[in-house]
């Protein structure tokens, strides 16, 4: 492809080297421009009119390098429209946007590019033509540099043919490439398309994991409240422990007191007891003695108050 604009511009450069030297040309560079606009051949219609705006044609020149211009960045809108609905999957919309850039510029080499992707053939680029302008001052005879330029514009026209045969010829397999490419590229999706199923079903598997789980943190927290509340049962049966063993300690205390207190009225019984023998031998002691007192007087003196019934 660089090889082909290069054979274009030097094309365009001995169309120019003719007009230079008086060839003559049946109508004006403006002209031969317009031409080239209305049959899609932008980059060519954009040199004539700067050669025209360079033979001082006056203001056609200009306004034609202006629609040039607009034209072009139409092209890039096209282009730009197209790869955005590629890019959104849309072939369809993309193809016609690209065929609308090359409906504007046939020369458009992006426009082209994207369609041999998409798998479209493309109609051939165009090729340059020489149209000469007829100069009404005067009409100067061929000089030797005219019909050499003339040959070189023949011969670079004759090596851009063979240069588009094989253009065409390596377009023809880089579009058997994209359609390998593309079949390839379809396999691939069919792939993906089942790896994103695949996906999907474990990505179910993963929520209903997940719900369970959520089932399973909630007993678990429900086992923790439980477990809670028995440590707290736990701790309250701790301090009622503590609070009986200190009643057992009291209640210890007080049996030790009552064995003491036991252990003293046992003691005073027992002294109880022995002052009552010793009051019980006192008054049988004073008995005898009132007896014998008695008895030795020769009268008898009743003390009976004295005497119990066991005495008698």
């Amino acid at each position: 492809m660089r090889r082909l604009r290069h054979a274009l511009a030097v094309s365009l450069l001995l169309l120019l080297a003719l007009t230079a030297s008086g060839c003559g040309r049946d109508r004006s560079l403006c002209e031969y421009a317009n031409g080239l606009v209305t049959d899609a051949r932008l980059t060519e219609a954009a040199n004539a009119y700067a050669a025209a705006q360079r033979s001082g044609e006056g203001r056609c020149a200009d306004t034609g390098a202006d629609k040039v211009a607009d034209l072009r960045r139409d092209v890039t809108k096209h282009v730009a429209a197209g790869r955005a609905a590629l890019a959104a999957g849309d072939k369809a919309k993309a193809r016609s946007a690209y065929e609308a850039a090359l409906a504007v510029d046939r020369g458009d080499e992006t426009a082209r590019g994207e369609l041999l992707l998409l798998g479209q053939a493309t109609p051939a680029p165009p090729v340059p033509t020489l149209v000469v302008q007829e100069v009404p001052a005067k009409r100067d005879r061929p000089s030797v540099f005219t019909w050499l330029a003339l040959a070189t514009a023949v011969t670079t026209a004759i090596v851009n043919a063979a240069l588009l045969v094989l253009w065409h010829r390596r377009v023809a397999a880089i579009g058997r490439q994209v359609g390998a490419s593309l079949r390839t590229v379809y396999g691939m999706d069919q792939r993906i398309s089942d790896v994103e199923r695949r996906a999907a079903a474990t990505d179910r598997r993963v929520d209903e994991a997940g719900a369970r789980i959520d089932r399973t943190g909630a007993t678990v927290a429900a086992l923790d409240r439980t477990v809670t509340e028995s440590a707290l049962t736990a701790r309250q049966l701790s301090a009622m422990d503590a609070r009986l063993s200190e009643v057992d300690g009291r209640v210890a205390s007080a049996n030790a007191r009552a064995v003491a207190a036991n252990t003293r009225m046992d003691g005073l019984a027992a002294d109880a007891a022995a002052l009552r023998d010793d009051v019980e031998r006192s008054q049988r002691t004073l008995l005898r003695l009132i007896r014998s007192t008695a008895t030795r007087d020769g009268r008898a003196v009743a003390h009976e108050r004295f005497v119990r019934p066991e005495d008698t």
